[in-house]
Parts: structure tokens; sequence; C-alpha cells
């Protein structure tokens, strides 16, 4: 299939018809199992693109799917919008969910094909990118979910929870640990003969300025760590982790069963619309409920949190090897 047009016209399906090849030459990386070309068409969009994605493992072969950034605006389909994700309006067209996210920046969506332009790109791309990003992997029954995965014995722990419930946190935690973390916000899941398969979308990692970790100022607060902190490659789920917040400084992990999981994994899938079906993705959501689950609440005092947080994976460890239930 074509890419979409890079022109700027009243009907969002015209911009389908035509591509033209971005001016700055694109990288060809693996995204989530799949080789993906990333384009910009100067230097402030690719700027824009490196700013909500980090340099992933390289790819080899033929490119499978393709995302293209440009300054030039984009149009949107000559209608109100279908629906609205959060504070982002969206169209559902035969070839894919077109999205506008306020302050003017449009995704269009293929099957094969994404194309992101007009208004703050920076601020346009972080907010958009999950759900243009799962309208694509969708095609490979593989799905995008709002989370954490950090390494545990056996495999990986995914960790859900909306956001502020300490996603970053308990990667910044695994982290200091010495665990692998393959992603603390987008995470992509898929089935495989052998069961579950996690891996994680690698963009910038940021937490919260409470927890004492330096890193550049993303807003007053948050800090962005270094790059290159986050794992590549996949591994097998072995745990579901339900975040909350604690009530005592000592946080807490208990084992939780799969009828409380099964909808907090349904409402954690990124999803446009009616897109994916639930349908497409109930089998592998449900595969994942049946994995050992758990609450795990953070600790009250911010001061102690990273140390608590360390040890209740620790703990998660411990039940993991047990196979029993935590006290």
């Amino acid at each position: 299939m074509e890419g979409p047009d890079t022109s700027s016209q009243n009907d969002s399906s015209a911009a389908l018809r035509r591509s033209r090849p971005a001016t700055t030459s694109g990288s060809l990386i693996d995204l989530f199992g799949v080789a993906v070309e990333l384009a910009a068409s100067d230097d402030d969009a690719a700027a824009a693109l490196d700013g909500v994605l980090e340099a992933g493992a390289p790819a080899s072969g033929a490119p499978e799917m393709f995302v293209t950034v440009q300054r030039a605006p984009l149009p949107v389909p000559d209608r109100r919008p279908d629906g609205a994700y959060d504070d982002l309006d969206y169209w559902s067209e035969a070839h894919g969910p077109t999205l506008r996210v306020p302050g003017g920046t449009v995704a269009i969506v293929t099957d094969t094909h994404v194309v992101v332009g007009g208004g703050d790109l920076r601020d346009g791309l972080h907010r958009c990118l999950p759900l243009v990003l799962a309208a694509l992997m969708e095609h490979r029954a593989c799905y995008l979910l709002h989370g954490a995965a950090v390494g545990v014995e056996g495999g990986a722990a995914l960790a859900l929870g909306p956001s502020l419930r300490g996603k970053s946190t308990l990667a910044a935690a695994a982290l200091r640990e010495g665990r692998v973390v393959w992603a603390d916000d987008v995470v992509a899941v898929r089935a495989t003969p052998d069961g579950i398969e996690v891996s994680g979308l690698a963009k910038p990692l940021s937490v919260p300025a409470e927890l004492g970790i330096d890193g550049a100022v993303v807003r007053r607060d948050r800090r962005r760590l270094p790059a290159g902190l986050l794992g590549s490659g996949s591994a097998p789920l072995v745990a579901v982790v339900v975040l909350a917040h604690g009530t005592t400084p000592r946080g807490g992990l208990r084992p939780l069963t799969g009828t409380v999981v099964l909808p907090e994994l349904i409402r954690s899938v990124f999803r446009v619309g009616d897109r994916p079906p639930v349908t497409a993705f109930f089998a592998v959501v449900a595969a994942m409920a049946r994995v050992p689950a758990f609450e795990l609440a953070h600790g009250t005092d911010a001061a102690s949190r990273l140390d608590v947080a360390g040890g209740l994976l620790d703990n998660l460890d411990t039940a993991l090897v047990a196979d029993a239930p935590v006290d």
C-alpha cells in the first residue's frame, strides 16, 4: 500500500493517494519485532521524532512499516470527528484512523504507513504516538498497552495503571536494582506458541522529580533520565502487576485473581474508537489474565519509595519462584 500524502488537502483520504519522499533519509529500526522505517522531512521534524523515540535496535531486510514526520500540516476529513480519545479527536476512515491533537498536529494511519504533521510536533507526537503505533501494530496481531515492563524471575512483569499510578517509579526502582526495564509507558504484547511475549517502546524515560533522581528537567515535576537505559528484545510474560498508591510507608504486595485483572488489561489496551475490536485481542488478554497477578502498592514516603518498590519486586520474585501467595 502507498504511504500517506504529505500535502495539505481538505480530505485525509486524498492524502493517502500519493506520497513524496522525506527530505531527510530515514533509519530502519526494529519496533516490537517489526522492521519500521523512520523518516523526517527536515531537521526540525527529525528532532521532534528523536524527542519521543530513543534509537531502537537496527533492523535488517526490507521495511514492513513506515513512519514519516513533517512540519507541513495535514488535512482532516470534512466532517465532525467520530469521537475522542481523551482530548484527541479521531475520524474512522476506510484506510484507518485519522487523529488530531489540540494544537494542530494530525496523524493519518493506514495498515502500513503513518504520517504525522503540523502543529507543535514534539507535543503532538508525544500525545498521539502510542495510538498511531497501536493502529499499525494491530495488523500484526501485536497489541499495545499503557503499562511498564520490568524484569523479574523467569521473564517480565507487566505493570498496569493509569497516569500517575507509579509505572515510572517502578521502572526506576527496577533499574536501580539492575533489572531489565523494557518500558515505563507503552508495552507491546503478542501471543506465541510458548505464551505471551512482551516488549517495549524505546521512548525517553522520565520519572517523578520527588524521587530525587538527577535528570534533565522535562517539566517541574518530571526528570528525564539518560538514553540507553531501556532493554531491547522481548521476554515471556510471567506476572501481571496492578499498581496502586499505598497507605503506609512500607507499601505492599498481594495476589489478585484473574477476574480482577482482566478488566484492568482491557482498559489498558490503546484503542481508537472500535479499533482494534475487542474480539481481536480478547484471546491475548485472557491468556495474560491466567498468569500470576498481584497488586503492588507504592509506599507513601517519597524519600524511601524507590527502596520500598525494589523490595516489593524482590518479594515478587520470591512469590513467582515459590508459586505461593504473598503475605
